[in-house]
């Protein structure tokens, strides 16, 4: 009992210089009486007075490199004392962190999770520190992303042991959380700035594994965010069906209001996929003409689906419109330079564009006198 081990005069007399005591602690353990009488005053006194009693505790037991009472005093600090303490809740997430990489089963989700939210909301004291900031916020998404997809896996196991409607809205809530964490952290984690590349993680989730459910939010254009996330991790992991991810991805895109997503896509899929492949560069070139889009990329990706041939003479015959169409965009802009300009440079460039233009249309032609076109 601290009664007997220090004196109440002398527990005021010793460890009321709070100040004096958290810089000893920071370098060495204080000695057993110090501690005791630090106990007692979180057992008296002002809530800001043991707040600081107890984080000097805390520092103490570091500092002795006393792992197991550092950590009973943190969680001590955050359940009893400071709920909101950002500095703490950090370095107690950190230390439940390692301490469940030593076990096959980590049996701390729950309070990594909790400890890495109240630290990310307090985040902002850290900005001072660039250098901490951009580290520990690296290392609260990690947490948070893995810890979140842990407890979704270990939710999901629980319903289908027992697959009650109460488990399925548990198993659900767990795995929003998790895709809700994916898609926060996915912006740094895609730069390399958050730590591991965050597709390692979604392994755990298979929120996207089954494709074919997925067919139809992707023509009906309802794929959210953590769809996305999950298929485009996915589309990284070896021997995964890239085509059909990506055609996912793409059927999804041109469904959306934002025409530079399905733009990006469908340069991506030509670019990692097969660059012969003729429905791809349709569709490129459809885009760009619904969307007037860029008149160089309309006529290049029209003359690449008219080199690939199709079979369908309709679209064989857009494709000779939208080269025309093209062309005659960047004859137009050409022609506008060179008023302005009027320098060798861009007369070459509006004579490149009239030569194309050119060719461009008696290929039309031909093709129409051939095959029948409608009314242009």
């Amino acid at each position: 009992m601290v009664s007997l081990l220090v004196s109440p005069g002398a527990a005021a007399a010793e460890c009321t210089d709070l100040d004096a005591l958290e810089l000893s602690a920071a370098r060495r353990r204080l000695d057993p009486e110090m501690e005791a009488c630090l106990e007692g005053l979180m057992g008296s006194g002002e809530v800001t007075v043991r707040a600081r009693a107890s984080f000097v505790l805390i520092l103490s037991a570091y500092s002795g490199q006393d792992l197991e009472v550092y950590g009973e005093r943190m969680r001590r600090h955050l359940s009893a004392l400071h709920t909101t303490d950002a500095e703490v809740a950090y370095l107690f997430a950190r230390y439940l962190w390692k301490k469940s990489a030593q076990t096959a089963a980590p049996p701390y989700t729950a309070e990594i999770l909790r400890w890495s939210r109240v630290a990310m909301d307090g985040r902002t004291r850290w900005l001072h520190n660039r250098r901490n900031y951009d580290e520990m916020v690296r290392n609260l998404y990690d947490m948070l992303v893995q810890s979140s997809l842990q407890q979704a896996m270990v939710e999901r196991r629980a319903f289908d042991a027992a697959p009650t409607d109460a488990q399925r809205l548990v198993a659900d809530r767990a795995k929003r959380r998790a895709r809700h964490y994916l898609i926060v952290a996915a912006p740094c984690l895609h730069k390399g700035e958050c730590g591991p590349t965050f597709e390692v993680y979604v392994e755990g989730l298979r929120e996207c594994d089954d494709l074919g459910p997925l067919e139809n939010y992707a023509r009906a254009g309802r794929l959210d965010d953590g769809h996305r996330a999950c298929l485009r991790a996915r589309f990284r992991r070896p021997a995964s069906p890239k085509r059909r991810i990506l055609d996912l991805l793409i059927e999804d895109a041109d469904q959306q209001s934002d025409p530079g997503r399905f733009e990006f896509l469908l340069a991506w899929h030509w670019n990692l996929t097969d660059s012969d492949d003729p429905e791809m560069a349709y569709r490129f070139a459809r885009w760009l003409s619904q969307h007037q889009g860029d008149g160089a990329l309309l006529a290049q990706w029209s003359e690449a689906g008219l080199e690939a041939s199709r079979a369908n003479v309709s679209e064989m015959t857009e494709l000779y419109q939208w080269r025309v169409q093209g062309w005659s965009r960047v004859a137009a802009a050409a022609k506008e330079l060179d008023a302005s300009q009027s320098t060798e440079r861009s007369r070459r460039e509006l004579s490149a564009a009239e030569s194309g233009l050119k060719a461009a249309r008696v290929a039309l032609t031909r093709w129409c006198d051939s095959n029948g076109c409608p009314e242009r």
